[in-house]
């Protein structure tokens, strides 16, 4: 006979199976739940009839501890996304610091900035830009389970009730003219600083010496000493991003051709490289419609031969419709080609912005070069020689301050008290000539005194986030009247020149439908006048805006401006009056702004400045292209195939010595003034003349 325990154990499965419950099927069932926990162990084993008690929990535990389980079938990827994903709900558990938490082993300093290098701040902002989002402007929402509460908000006009702000530089610029010293705020955060733009800079400067400023930047290159010593040598944290291997790729020669070069690139990597979009850098508007219409005449040629390639434009004047067809159709880029940039050059002398077509710098060659490291493993093809990379590229691109127009970083500094512009503590100093022609232009608009302190005027124009003629211009509305077309000429100015677009199939249509708000050839100022009013009185409609081909994004945009510039009205105490049915007194309004703008015409049918004797045409888009009026204010200046004046109107020569003594004289205009009493007392003889023959033969 066997034993006492072989008889349990016959007794235990014949019972096991004449209930049903076979071994096979009960480690079956047990395993599968094995896999998930202990807890589903014991779950299960509650429901054949065991008590949950402290020896079925450790029975689970160690059938738990035995079972084999299938390793993870994940790959690489997924584990970095796994890994990831626990770090994030890991950082959400972090409280933000307490003022009680403050360590005293800072040297005894209150605050210090800070440089911060980061491979991939992307996902910072949008998380921070989405709390904005979801939680709004001053509501005090709850950050995590802890009881730290945060008041998130955005600068807007007149909004001072949250506890953290995020705005634009600019904006940043406009809180330190209403407090100097920011005494409100402990920890700035300048996003971006590697762009270097003409507000950051300013705000380097600015922040400087209150010793509370921290930047984030996401790509210093190898510049970011520079930046620690310029602050102080301020402490470096170099904070790594998951980055895929990019890999990258030169001409073994320069290309004569970089356009007809990227494109034959990019179709070499559709025919032979796996898949994966590609991104295509070029410099404008024109060579990318160029680029389009080359790479579908040649896909056609090669018509089943190749997959179908999907070429998807984008550019900053790209109707909004349009561009979100983009983010629809495209993925985030794998593989990237990067050619030569663009920037603006500003020539203090001609007071003319210049488009050139200018290397890349190595900064933004290796951001371009992210792009295609994003979502996995990328290419880079970039079109010069690795000879010129390392030898020809500058680090990186030079700062705005060192090649724009510098007469608003002037106002703004005397407004803020700073009179001593040579010696303020740029980070790159700006060409003396371009400080000593911004001060000539601001003393001609009657901001600056002869000591070049800031006067009446020149105060109420600091309130404008604007150019200082677009705000002298305003200023000199409340004199004419007309401070409500004044404000609505000055948003449509200040969003550029994205107005109407140009479609390549319908170019007559978009160009007869801009023409009609020229009728009466009554200049490109009146014409946008016209556009935003006519676009107010159909409710600001989109239909509208594709019926005549015009940007409903930039309209917004135009609206927002001026609703700012309305509220800004009352500040500098000027009442809003309309007067739209006076076009002189208009057009006066603008010249008191822009009179430094003048130009008269030439027998050649070109311009001659009056200041600077500069010949100069006006741009093809103007209404008055093909009108040529005697004399003309324009907007702006710039340089591409010829020197071009954009956004034209017709004047009165005498306005120039009406508003403008100081500036003009007498001379200046006398040439014109007495061709036209010469011109007009010739026309009244022979119509005397005429009138008396008529009149003897009767």
């Amino acid at each position: 006979m066997g034993s006492e325990s072989n008889l349990k154990t016959l007794v235990s499965d014949k019972l096991m199976a004449l209930l049903g419950y076979s071994a096979a099927l009960l480690f079956s069932t047990l395993s599968e739940y094995v896999t998930k926990s202990p807890a589903d162990v014991v779950g299960k084993l509650v429901e054949y009839g065991l008590s949950s008690s402290a020896e079925t929990s450790a029975f689970a535990e160690d059938i738990f501890s035995r079972v084999p389980r299938k390793e993870s079938g994940l790959n690489q990827y997924q584990k970095h996304e796994r890994e990831a994903a626990m770090l994030v709900r890991k950082q959400k558990t972090y409280a933000p610091l307490d003022a009680d938490d403050d360590d005293d082993d800072d040297g005894g300093r209150s605050s210090v900035p800070v440089v911060s290098e980061s491979r991939k701040p992307d996902s910072h902002k949008k998380r921070f830009r989405k709390k904005i989002d979801n939680r709004g402007s001053g509501n005090l929402t709850s950050f995590n389970s802890s009881g730290c509460f945060l008041q998130v908000g955005y600068s807007i006009r007149f909004e001072e009730k949250t506890v953290l702000k995020y705005m634009t530089d600019g904006m940043l610029l406009q809180e330190f003219l209403g407090e100097p010293d920011l005494a409100s705020y402990s920890v700035l955060m300048v996003d971006e600083a590697h762009e270097r733009t003409l507000s950051t800079d300013i705000l380097f400067g600015l922040v400087k010496v209150s010793s509370k400023s921290f930047m984030f930047s996401s790509y210093f290159f190898e510049d970011h000493y520079s930046y620690s010593d310029y602050f102080d040598s301020a402490p470096i944290f170099k904070i790594p991003g998951r980055q895929y291997p990019v890999e990258i790729h030169y001409t073994k020669a320069p290309e004569a051709d970089y356009l007809d070069a990227a494109i034959v690139t990019a179709l070499q990597i559709h025919v032979t490289q796996l898949p994966g979009d590609v991104l295509l850098f070029l410099t404008g508007q024109e060579e990318i419609e160029t680029a389009e219409e080359i790479m579908k005449h040649r896909t056609r040629g090669l018509g089943t031969k190749i997959a179908e390639l999907i070429i998807c434009p984008i550019y900053a004047n790209l109707p909004t419709e349009l561009a979100r067809k983009v983010v629809l159709a495209t993925n985030i880029t794998e593989t990237s080609l990067t050619i030569d940039g663009i920037k603006y050059s500003y020539n203090p002398r001609t007071g003319m912005e210049s488009l050139l077509i200018t290397p890349t710098s190595k900064a933004s060659a290796m951001q371009r070069e992210g792009r295609s490291g994003r979502t996995g493993p990328g290419k880079c093809y970039r079109l010069y020689t690795a000879y010129n990379y390392y030898n020809d590229l500058d680090d990186n691109t030079v700062p705005e301050v060192q090649r724009t127009n510098l007469a608003n970083v002037v106002l703004s500094l005397k407004s803020l008290g700073i009179h001593d512009l040579l010696h303020f503590d740029f980070m790159d100093p700006p060409p003396s000539k371009a400080l000593l022609k911004a001060l000539e232009l601001l003393f001609a608009l009657s901001a600056l005194n002869k000591v070049g302190e800031l006067t009446k005027v020149g105060r109420r124009m600091a309130e404008f986030p604007l150019d200082p003629m677009l705000s002298k211009m305003i200023v000199a509305s409340d004199k004419y009247k007309c401070s409500d077309e004044i404000i609505s000429i000055a948003a449509m100015l200040s969003i550029g020149n994205s107005i109407f677009y140009r479609p390549k199939d319908k170019q007559v249509h978009a160009d007869n439908a801009r023409l009609n708000f020229h009728m009466g050839n009554v200049g490109d100022h009146i014409a946008l006048l016209k556009v935003y009013n006519s676009w107010k009185e159909t409710n600001y409609s989109t239909q509208w805006c594709y019926e005549n081909y015009i940007q409903v994004r930039s309209m917004k945009r135009a609206r927002d401006i001026r609703d700012q510039l309305e509220g800004l009205l009352e500040r500098v105490e000027i009442e809003l009056v309309s007067n739209m049915s006076d076009n002189e007194t208009i057009k006066k309004a603008i010249t008191s702004g822009f009179f430094p703008h003048s130009a008269k015409l030439q027998k050649n049918g070109s311009y001659r400045t009056v200041k600077h004797l500069q010949t100069v045409h006006i741009h093809p888009s103007s209404g008055l292209s093909q009108v040529l009026p005697r004399w003309v204010i324009y907007h702006e200046l710039v340089l591409t195939t010829k020197e071009y004046m954009r956004q034209v109107m017709e004047l009165k020569p005498e306005w120039l010595v009406e508003m403008a003594p100081h500036y003009y004289q007498l001379k200046d205009v006398e040439d014109c003034m007495i061709s036209l009493s010469l011109s007009l007392s010739l026309s009244t003889a022979s119509f005397v003349y005429l009138i008396s023959f008529d009149c003897s033969n009767c």
